[in-house]
């Protein structure tokens, strides 16, 4: 599932997310006859759930009856107004919010579909949550929920059905009450038949998932989506719903603590920053229906998702507005929620005045996928309505803080400068989302990218059993490669590579095999004004060993002022000012500048002339059989 050019986005997961059905608030009785009894449990052979749920109802929001809502701690009033005029316009448009794509689109098509299911949702939701106006209620009953429920497919992979089966999940949570009893029929059946029975039965479309190893965000994502239609179809259909709550929440457990990187209880997993904001999003509205739900036996039954202080204390201190990967820019990809991540976070041990401030940034340049052809900004209304009932108080940064979330990934801050170095242990393609090498260094200046980071590159294997090359002209990140006898830069694809804080407040990545007969460890520093990398290399046999830094500059403001000594310039973007640098290389090493322009006909980039501008510095050097050699590079700001 990778980014398209012509569509910027491929919206596999923060639909799931997104379609929050969470949290309570007893609906009015019912009688039981007016409950729907469904038997497509037994007829297609799932297991029921060995302690049955309440058939209860759920809700993002505790309060569903117009008293108060809670707000300490909420940033709510800062996107209130932006959020409220968006759903003035979807009320006042004619027609559906969202128009049906087609059975035959692609999937890119359908998952920006879903995508645009969620955010309606989430818009109209909470117009009528805070105000109480029938006006949105109605909007989101007749223009959104009915509309997509009516249509005859949603999609036929599971991210496709995830995300609009999550968003009519939560629309019905909400709406049951004010719903007759041959319209609910009608609602439970589709989020019945199209996600939860495709998961618990065992000849499902999506049974594999259940069994899977938890390895990928989809399992997380759809996992996710399946217990909030689960919940949402609770009061009608307890035996279905109490199975799916089972069935999915217990892949979920099994996959947010999942050990080696694959668990985001343990901060960013192998999968990259990108994906793990996925996955948080969509833990984030389950996380807070075990928080404020009245129901023991629903909290007990979603216990185990919500160990989410790793995580949290990653985004305190290493997160950017822009997450320091160019694969990674949620700017990019509509399915990314990383706003409602941010949301479920915000209540966390770790969590503080960082998370508070990207969280607000997230969501003042939110945008909605463009199948509801709303141009603009629009905030996300599925995290506000999280952030509204999520009590914070506020703490102060560290001035200076060393920390590692995860053995994969790691940053170093200065308080005093802003300087911040990040670094990657992600394996090679360890995973069909990794796009990271292992060593891999991103330098920051507050916002302003200083050593950047390319993000994907098309990879092949090279002749030599085992490795892997580039099949560009330059490495496309700041790391050590081997040079192979045909020219290619080489790291090996299953090497694994870990992580530590030296007593220094260093990072200090290990990676034994990661380059072809060549041991490797390198540490990362940061001063006030200074960045180190300093590599340990030893040899086994005769190398040419590539240190290479992407510099987030042109080529054609890029100098070689002495031997070993590079100037460049950091042109200025919105809201930065231009920058000067110099990064003084190893003096043994043989040093070359070009520009990092990938081969023609490569397309696996969010914009066409992304990769243009920047420029890639090289430093060879060649190492004998059994030598050791400490290269060490300095980067630091010019007047």
């Amino acid at each position: 599932m990778r980014a398209q050019a012509a569509c910027r986005a491929v919206v596999l997961f923060s639909i799931v997310l997104l379609a929050t059905t969470a949290l309570l608030a007893p609906a009015r009785p019912e009688p039981a006859a007016a409950r729907i009894v469904v038997r497509s449990l037994a007829a297609c052979g799932a297991t029921p759930a060995v302690r049955p749920l309440p058939a209860v109802r759920t809700s993002l929001v505790r309060d569903l009856t117009g008293s108060a809502l809670p707000s300490a701690g909420s940033l709510d009033s800062t996107m209130r107004p932006a959020l409220l005029a968006a759903a003035d316009q979807m009320v006042a448009r004619p027609g559906p919010i969202v128009g049906y794509p087609g059975a035959r689109q692609p999937q890119l098509v359908w998952q920006l579909t879903g995508s645009a299911v969620r955010r309606a949702i989430g818009v109209l939701g909470y117009a009528w949550t805070v105000t109480r106006q029938d006006r949105y209620r109605n909007a989101l009953r007749n223009k959104v929920m009915l509309e997509v429920v009516s249509w005859p497919t949603w999609g036929k992979a599971e991210l496709d059905r995830a995300g609009t089966a999550s968003g009519i999940a939560m629309a019905y949570s909400w709406l049951r009450p004010w719903l007759p009893a041959e319209t609910r029929k009608k609602v439970v059946a589709a989020l019945r038949d199209r996600m939860v029975l495709p998961w618990v039965c065992p000849r499902g479309a999506y049974h594999h998932l259940a069994l899977a190893p938890p390895h990928s965000n989809h399992v997380t994502v759809t996992a996710a989506a399946v217990v909030l239609a689960s919940l949402a179809i609770l009061p009608d259909d307890p035996v279905t719903g109490s199975a799916g709550v089972a069935s999915a929440a217990d892949v979920l457990r099994r996959k947010v603590t999942a050990p080696q990187g694959w668990g985001v209880a343990g901060g960013p997993t192998n999968e990259g920053l990108m994906y793990t904001d996925y996955e948080l999003s969509a833990l984030a509205p389950l996380v807070q229906t075990a928080r404020l739900t009245a129901s023991p036996e629903i909290r007990l039954a979603l216990a185990g998702i919500d160990g989410l202080s790793s995580p949290a204390r990653w985004m305190e201190t290493c997160a950017k507005l822009n997450n320091p990967m160019a694969e990674d820019t949620e700017a990019w990809y509509w399915h990314i929620d990383r706003a409602s991540a941010l949301a479920g976070l915000r209540s966390q041990l770790g969590a503080g005045s960082n998370v508070g401030r990207i969280y607000l940034a997230e969501q003042a340049r939110s945008k909605i996928a463009p199948p509801v052809g709303m141009a603009g900004l629009v905030p996300d209304g599925i995290a506000a309505l999280i952030d509204l009932g999520t009590p914070v108080v506020p703490k102060p940064p560290p001035s200076r803080l060393a920390y590692v979330a995860s053995p994969r990934y790691g940053c170093v801050n200065s308080g005093a400068s802003s300087l911040y170095a990040f670094l990657s242990a992600v394996p090679n393609q360890s995973v069909f989302h990794s796009h990271q090498d292992l060593g891999n260094v991103i330098v920051m200046s507050g916002e302003e990218v200083v050593l950047g980071d390319l993000g994907r590159q098309e990879y092949g294997f090279s002749p030599t059993p085992g490795t892997l090359e580039w099949r560009t002209s330059s490495a496309a990140h700041s790391v050590v490669t081997v040079e192979a006898d045909s020219g290619w830069l080489e790291q090996l694809p299953a090497a694994a590579g870990s992580i530590v804080v030296t007593q220094r407040s260093w990072l200090r990545m290990t990676a034994p095999a990661a380059l072809p007969g060549v041991s490797w460890k390198r540490q990362v520093g940061v001063g006030a004004s200074t960045v180190i990398v300093a590599d340990t290399l030893a040899a086994s046999a005769r190398r040419t060993v590539v240190v290479s830094f992407l510099l987030h500059s042109p080529a054609g403001l890029v100098e070689q002022a002495s031997q070993g000594v590079v100037r460049f310039e950091v042109p200025a973007s919105e809201g930065v000012s231009a920058s000067r640098w110099s990064l003084t290389l190893p003096s043994e090493a043989s040093v070359t500048v070009e520009p990092a322009t990938p081969p023609s006909g490569y397309s696996d980039s969010p914009e066409p002339d992304w990769y243009a501008p920047w420029a890639i510095v090289r430093a060879r050097v060649a190492m004998g059989p059994g030598e050791t050699v400490v290269l060490r590079s300095r980067l630091e700001p010019q007047p």
